[in-house]
């Protein structure tokens, strides 16, 4: 869907890597939620969030 939109002016890409996964410490876990006033989530990722939402609001779950 993004691609149809348009959204972006080059492909929406993903590279497989081999590898072990692991996952993150529960501090990490749901961090943006849990640390809204977070300098980081203030500056760059509320900014993101808010625009994919005006973007896409078709595919936001409320």
């Amino acid at each position: 869907q993004l691609g149809k939109a348009h959204a972006f002016s080059r492909p929406i890409v993903t590279r497989l890597e081999s590898g072990g996964f692991y996952p993150a410490e529960s501090y990490h876990q749901d961090f943006f939620r849990r640390n809204p006033t977070h300098p980081y989530i203030v500056r760059w990722d509320k900014p993101k969030v808010a625009g994919f939402r005006a973007a896409f609001p078709q595919l936001v779950a409320r």
